[in-house]
């Protein structure tokens, strides 16, 4: 018997219905895979929580991780990042703070 290879897409719609559904065995059955391979596609979707939110916080930055072409897209790619680092470090701030302060209470 062959091994096939899945995309990531692939094996991220996968995971979002079995976890919708709550029946992995169901969702493999309907795609015709193992279930057992889609079980442990969404067990180890749960163990890397952290990917999930990265993923999600890197969108609007997307533009962002192409290297520029020339100097001024350069520059102009600079400042968009200084910006972007200054708004996360307000935001680390002021969440330490609410953190300190209900740790007070």
């Amino acid at each position: 018997m062959q091994r096939r290879k899945f995309s990531q897409e692939f094996k991220e719609k996968l995971i979002k219905e079995a976890l919708e559904t709550g029946n992995a065995s169901v969702v493999a059955r309907k795609y015709d895979i193992n279930p057992t391979v889609v079980s442990r596609w969404v067990r180890d979707s749960k163990k890397q929580p952290q990917k999930e939110i990265q993923k999600k916080a890197l969108i609007p930055y997307q533009n962002l991780s192409q290297e520029p072409t020339d100097l001024d897209s350069a520059l102009k790619q600079i400042q968009q990042l200084k910006g972007i680092i200054g708004k996360k470090e307000l935001e680390i701030e002021v969440l330490s703070e609410l953190l300190k302060k209900t740790n007070a209470l």
